[in-house]
């Protein structure tokens, strides 16, 4: 604690005597002087320096433009046949036909589905949507899977086969659960 205290002291007494120091000098007369200061360093990028070198590589430019094709529902009706509906999502018409695959599982396990039935989806403006109903032997075939009243699975699958190069793959798929 004592140390701490004259630590302290020490150290106002220094601040003090600055303080006084720069109190008793007096200043100069004034000097007028140009300073060259240096030019300062800009690390510029070379490539930013050409707008061309700004440009979207075209296989990029071509796959964010293209059709993409989204899963957007999947609902199982009181009849049992399931709707699913598709929309191109994307910024250009799908260029062909793709298949749709609606699949069910009683088990859980969609690699082992109970049935399966596929639809062509024709090709598809920009921002235009269609759906698609299945029979219903689809979710029956799924429930008589079940052992007991379990949940079956729903999946449906958009352009397994990646037929066309979309922006995101991932919205192509749609899995729901029902009693």
């Amino acid at each position: 604690m004592t140390a701490t205290r004259t630590l302290t002291a020490l150290f106002a007494l220094t601040l003090l005597a600055s303080t006084a120091d720069a109190q008793v000098r007096t200043p100069g007369p004034a000097t007028k002087t140009n300073v060259q200061l240096p030019k300062p360093q800009v690390n510029r990028n070379p490539s930013l320096a050409s707008p061309a070198a700004l440009q979207i590589p075209a296989g990029v430019k071509d796959r964010l433009n293209a059709a993409d094709l989204a899963v957007t529902a999947v609902q199982v009706q009181a009849d049992d046949t399931v709707r699913v509906t598709v929309k191109n999502v994307g910024r250009s018409a799908t260029a062909k036909t793709v298949r749709l695959f609606v699949g069910t599982s009683g088990t859980g396990n969609l690699d082992n589905l109970a049935d399966t039935q596929s639809f062509d989806i024709p090709v598809l403006a920009a921002g235009e949507t269609r759906t698609f109903t299945t029979n219903r032997f689809l979710v029956k075939n799924a429930r008589d899977e079940v052992d007991g009243p379990g949940l079956i699975l729903v999946a449906a699958f958009a352009d397994k086969n990646e037929q066309l190069a979309e922006p995101v793959e991932s919205n192509n798929v749609l899995v729901v659960s029902v009693k």
